[in-house]
């Protein structure tokens, strides 16, 4: 686990359901200039904890991204998690997990509540994010009509590593 770095955009940009899936982006935006908007954000990020937070996931001893988390705080809501992905290959083998309690470490996440947007229909995500305390508040949509679910998470201890 480690802080991104401008040198993944072309990883993360290929990982991020955010911006592969039409459900939230649009699909039209070449791959190219989501890979040069996401290098330029990640060379502004400050340190983890400051502003957006960017942590990425690698095979153990390879470079490579196999996923990541991103988030910050949000002064009405607390932690927002922005997105959490792995790439499909690496699923269910706790790497969601861990770049989740990374994310909310980094941002003080046993001091404050934590919220995110899942869509309804993946089941996976939501059940780790409940393992992980986070409980449904309420149905929204997103931008472009999918049915979500806003999930939060009170302040507490980080457990489920």
């Amino acid at each position: 686990m480690r802080p991104a770095r401008a040198a993944d955009a072309p990883e993360l940009a290929a990982l991020s359901g955010a911006l592969n899936n039409p459900r939230w982006s649009n699909e039209y935006l070449a791959l190219e200039h989501r890979v040069n908007a996401l290098r330029e954000i990640l060379q502004a990020a400050g340190p983890p904890g400051v502003g957006l937070t960017w942590l990425v996931a690698t095979e153990p001893g390879k470079s490579k991204a196999v996923g990541f988390s991103v988030g910050s705080i949000d002064a009405q809501i607390g932690i927002r998690v922005c997105e959490v992905s792995v790439e499909e290959a690496h699923r269910r083998a706790g790497i969601g997990r861990t770049l989740l309690l990374a994310l909310l470490g980094a941002l003080a996440g046993e001091h404050l509540p934590a919220e995110l947007e899942v869509t309804e229909d993946n089941v996976p995500a939501r059940r780790l994010y409940e393992s992980l305390g986070f409980t449904a508040s309420r149905s929204t949509a997103l931008p472009n009509g999918a049915p979500a679910l806003v999930m939060r998470r009170p302040p507490a201890p980080l457990r489920g590593a």
